[in-house]
């Protein structure tokens, strides 16, 4: 239970991170590329509470200034991407859940029959004739305890697991753009979150570091994404100067 409490609780954590990481990312390239506009000052009156507002703002229906700010509150893009993150952790984890409780089956000839003994335990793998199912037998008495589980086999759990926290060098190859300097760069990353396809990463290249990177995996290896830090040169050495289009492969 507390382990599916914290799966929850990742994921929710970690859709957050990506949105504030999608923000910063997306702020500073815009901030290169679009130029700078004197900033609109607005300002409102307090408005006060009132009762009669308030009632008449709950049963009025023919009015197209009140559905146009309802609309606007349940529908506006923030409060659909929280919504978008928080049915994604809960589809993710039942999807989660249904698969690794599936037995595990064998692509292996239906003819074949063998026993794995585990190390220093009195239970084996067992895999009957005529059968591609994994089994857990007890091999004092001889009797089958039970089918062999995804989440038996922590690297088939892992793999199956759709967000998460998770730690995996990649190499980076590049293109950096910053006020001194637009290059090709290469160099190495540390992939630290994972949201189904998306994951958050860190790198350090021959031009500059990164802390801050989101990339969309193409397949278990490679991925494609942004990454904005500091470059090395005296220009570019500011908070986030300096941004990369990326391409990520597992070592």
């Amino acid at each position: 239970m507390i382990k599916d409490i914290l799966m929850i609780l990742s994921g929710l954590a970690g859709g957050y991170i990506f949105i504030l990481i999608r923000n910063v990312i997306v702020k500073k390239i815009k901030a290169k590329i679009i130029p700078a506009t004197e900033p609109c000052v607005e300002t409102k009156p307090e408005e006060c509470f009132s009762w009669q507002k308030f009632l008449k703002g709950m049963t009025t229906i023919k009015t197209k200034v009140g559905w146009a700010k309802d609309l606007h509150d349940i529908f506006n893009l923030r409060k659909l991407i929280i919504v978008g993150v928080i049915l994604g952790v809960i589809w993710g984890y039942g999807y989660y859940k249904g698969h690794i409780n599936q037995p595990v089956q064998l692509l292996i000839d239906e003819a074949v029959e063998f026993t794995i003994p585990v190390p220093k335990s009195d239970l084996a793998l067992y895999k009957a004739k005529h059968s591609t199912e994994l089994k857990w037998i007890n091999t004092v008495t001889g009797k089958v305890i039970g089918k062999v589980k995804v989440s038996d086999i922590p690297e088939l759990a892992k793999k199956l697991k759709p967000y998460g926290f998770t730690f995996e060098p990649v190499g980076v190859l590049g293109y950096g753009v910053s006020n001194a300097d637009n290059s090709a760069e290469v160099g190495i990353g540390i992939r630290w979150i994972k949201y189904f396809r998306w994951v958050a990463d860190i790198c350090a290249t021959n031009k500059g570091v990164y802390p801050l990177g989101v990339s969309y995996k193409l397949s278990d290896s490679s991925a494609v994404g942004l990454s904005v830090g500091t470059g090395y040169k005296l220009n570019e050495r500011g908070f986030f100067e300096r941004f990369m289009l990326k391409y990520s492969f597992k070592f």
